[in-house]
C-alpha cells in the first residue's frame, strides 16, 4: 500500500466497505483476525483489500504505539499457516507501518 493510497482512505473515515475496515487496535482474538481477513479476501470483486489497525470508530488516528499485540509480517504468514486451508491455498497478506503526523 501506497501512503497516498492510505491517506486517501483515512479522509473517508470512519465509512468502512467491502475494501477496507478500521480497527482501534491489533487483535486480542486471533479467531477475529481469521474472521476479519477471509471475509474480505471472499469478497466478489477480489480488488486488494485492507484492515487498516490504529484508527478508532469515529475514524480518529490513535495508533498503536502501545499495543502488545501487534503482528509482523512473519508473525502474521506463521499464523495464517498454521491453519487448514482448501488445497493449501492461503490468503496474501503484507503487514506495514506508517507514520503519519508524528
Amino acid at each position: 500500500m501506497k501512503l497516498a493510497l492510505l491517506n486517501e482512505i483515512l479522509t473517508k473515515a470512519p465509512n468502512e466497505n467491502d475494501h477496507w475496515d478500521f480497527k482501534e487496535e491489533w487483535y486480542s482474538n486471533k479467531g477475529e483476525l481469521l474472521r476479519d481477513i477471509m471475509n474480505l479476501v471472499n469478497t466478489v470483486h477480489h480488488d486488494n483489500c485492507y484492515i487498516i489497525i490504529g484508527v478508532d470508530d469515529s475514524g480518529k488516528m490513535v495508533g498503536v504505539t502501545n499495543d502488545s499485540n501487534v503482528m509482523n509480517r512473519q508473525q502474521l504468514q506463521d499464523f495464517l499457516r498454521s491453519k487448514p486451508f482448501a488445497q493449501n491455498w492461503y490468503p496474501q497478506t503484507d503487514v506495514e507501518s506508517f507514520q503519519i503526523n508524528g
